[in-house]
């Protein structure tokens, strides 16, 4: 019988308000960060210049394209690198969820189809605008699509979704694949956990995950069976004109 594992953050520690401008993170798990996701745009660039020598020429403005993304996506992390700033802060902006998820899946279609993976976006119509730093929830997505890709069963195809909840606007990756046993299922967020006999990687994108979702006020959670494993994430929608909501921290209403 398939066990359904649900994992999610405390509701008042992930809608609190802007943590990560708050919290100073050392220099270990500052530069640890930087490093981990500097890794998927490097391995995207290394991927389109290879396909741009060796693919058919009606493709190279589409890998040209890649290129330059995965670049900008360096060039932020660097210049946040070099600012040593150990007390982040968030760029906060208005951002349509169904333009972000296209532009992510975007990218990574090239990563997962040389695995022989598809990706699909799916988001549902008149989803409201939110409030994010579009960089860093790039990061999230990022992270997401690239345990996704590396987990997945051949052939399969990984779906991010968007909807509207209560809370404001959900996220899902989902990916045909082994699943997460109902044991490791509380501690897949933790820093540096990875599970019994796992030798990949550091334990540091769920954890990277968790952590930037929250600073937004937001939540995380995996829900897993046999043969599925969906994380899903949860960020505030942007107030309503007029409404007299307010703005997340460090956003002025217009």
């Amino acid at each position: 019988m398939a066990q359904l594992a649900a994992v999610l953050t405390s509701p008042a520690a992930a809608r609190a308000p802007g943590p990560l401008a708050r919290a100073t993170v050392s220099p270990d798990e500052f530069l640890a960060d930087i490093a981990h996701d500097l890794r998927q745009p490097l391995s995207l660039i290394a991927l389109s210049a290879e396909l741009l020598i060796r693919d058919r020429p009606q493709n190279r403005e589409q890998h040209g394209a890649t290129l330059r993304d995965a670049i900008a996506t360096m060039d932020a992390l660097i210049a946040e690198l070099l600012t040593g700033d150990l007390q982040p802060t968030l760029n906060l902006q208005p951002v349509e969820p169904a333009s972000m998820v296209q532009a992510v899946v975007r990218q990574l279609t090239p990563l997962a189809a040389r695995r022989g993976l598809q990706v699909r976006a799916a988001a549902a119509e008149a989803l409201p605008t939110i409030y994010c730093d579009a960089a860093k929830i790039q990061r999230v997505c990022f992270n997401l699509l690239g345990n996704a890709i590396k987990f997945a069963a051949q052939a399969t195809v990984i779906r991010l979704e968007s909807r509207q909840v209560p809370e404001g606007v959900e996220f899902s990756v989902t990916n045909d694949g082994a699943g997460i046993p109902s044991g490791d299922a509380p501690h897949v967020f933790e820093r540096h956990w990875r599970a019994p006999g796992q030798v990949e990687g550091h334990g540091l994108g769920l954890a990277i995950v968790r952590k930037l979702v929250n600073a937004h006020g937001g939540s995380v959670g995996v829900h897993s069976s046999a043969g599925m494993t969906s994380f899903c994430f949860t960020l505030p929608a942007a107030p309503v004109p007029g409404s007299g909501a307010h703005a997340p921290a460090g956003v002025l209403p217009a």
